[in-house]
C-alpha cells in the first residue's frame, strides 16, 4: 500500500468555466530536526505519538516506510486507525 498527499490542478478557460489540468503528488518527509526533538521529549519522559487526519496509507508512508529518511529522525512504523485504539 502506498500513499501520497496529492493536490488537484486547475484553472479557468477563456469561458471561464474550471478544467482540470491533473494531480499532483506530494513528498512531505519529517522534518530534519524531527529525531532530536523526540529523543529530547523522551529524555523529559514525554512518550511521543502523532496524530494525523490523514488516511491510513498516506500515515504508513510517513511514519517509515519510506526509506532512510523518516527512520533516521525516529519516526517510527507503529500506525493504528482509529477502530484499532477504541
Amino acid at each position: 500500500m502506498r500513499g501520497f498527499r496529492s493536490l488537484g490542478v486547475a484553472r479557468p478557460d477563456a469561458q471561464g468555466q474550471w478544467q482540470f489540468l491533473g494531480v499532483l503528488p506530494l513528498f512531505d518527509p519529517p522534518r530534519e530536526d524531527s529525531k532530536a526533538t523526540i529523543a529530547t521529549a523522551r529524555q523529559m519522559g514525554v512518550n511521543v505519538k502523532m496524530v494525523t487526519g490523514d488516511q491510513f496509507a498516506i500515515a504508513r508512508q510517513g511514519a517509515g516506510r519510506w526509506p532512510a529518511p523518516a527512520r533516521e529522525r525516529g519516526v517510527t512504523r507503529n500506525v493504528l486507525t482509529s477502530r484499532m485504539i477504541r
